[in-house]
């Protein structure tokens, strides 16, 4: 009879954790703030543009987690607000200033730019419509009270008492 060949044991290497980048990898205010100067001076060398996804990866949050992030340190907040501040900042001066080459050389259109900060950072685009009337003055939308009987006008008020009391419910006034 053959002997059975007892399998060895494959020695198994354990899986890494991934990084959750939904924590701080530091709550140390002066850790992260070392960490973000490090970003920060590595894109100036580099000639890379700043983003919420690059500051978010170096110090372990998602551009989401980023965006919305609140501490309870005032200290953390700090850090991270002054962070996002000097991306808004750099990429509101690379839009200003009409630098738009990348750091590969390709053309970084105003579009893209506008993006970034619309997405990231609240920017809007926002139009202001006046309507006017004779001579550029505002429309009057009310109505002229001036000329209307005392009578009439008493009448006027029950039945807008009236309406508020229904709207608002009974016993209301």
């Amino acid at each position: 009879m053959a002997k059975k060949r007892k399998k060895k044991k494959q020695a198994t290497e354990p899986i890494p954790k991934l990084p959750n980048h939904n924590e701080l990898v530091s709550d140390d205010p002066h850790v992260l703030l070392d960490m973000v100067d490090a970003y920060i001076k590595r894109s100036d060398r580099s000639a890379e543009p700043l983003t919420l996804a690059g500051l978010g990866l170096d110090i372990g949050l998602t551009r989401e987690a980023l965006v919305c992030f609140k501490h309870d340190d005032q200290r953390v907040q700090a850090v991270i607000s002054y962070a996002m501040q000097m991306v808004e900042e750099r990429i509101e001066a690379t839009l200003l200033t009409g630098r738009t080459r990348g750091a590969d050389g390709k053309p970084v259109t105003a579009a893209a730019l506008q993006f970034a900060l619309k997405s990231s950072f609240n920017w809007r685009d926002v139009t202001e419509i006046r309507h006017t009337g004779d001579n550029d003055n505002p429309l009057g939308v009310g109505v002229n009270f001036s000329n209307m009987p005392i009578d009439l006008m008493r009448e006027l008020l029950k039945w807008m008492d009236a309406a508020k009391s229904e709207a608002v419910g009974p016993g209301a006034g």
